[in-house]
């Protein structure tokens, strides 16, 4: 669990997404547990997941792939500013 929802995050900063300010990512875990109010893993399992073995594309692809019209759609946005 914690691996994919690094993934997750990790993508979604890399797109400009979101942002979560340094020493602030404990608390941002904290409310991804309470929005889905669900274990969506431990703090360690999701802060720690890309240092044990970075992300390789076949992990990677099914969750860009997801996350894509969200980028798109944000992207689209983001030009028309």
């Amino acid at each position: 669990k914690g691996k994919s929802i690094k993934a997750m995050i990790n993508i979604l900063i890399k797109n400009d997404l979101i942002n979560i300010p340094d020493r602030k990512f404990r608390i941002f875990i904290d409310l991804l547990r309470e929005h889905f109010k669900q274990n969506i893993g431990t703090y360690a399992s999701i802060n720690d997941s890309d240092k044990k073995i970075p992300f390789d594309e076949i992990f990677l692809n099914p969750i860009i792939n997801k996350l894509k019209p969200l980028i798109k759609n944000h992207e689209a946005n983001k030009n028309n500013l």
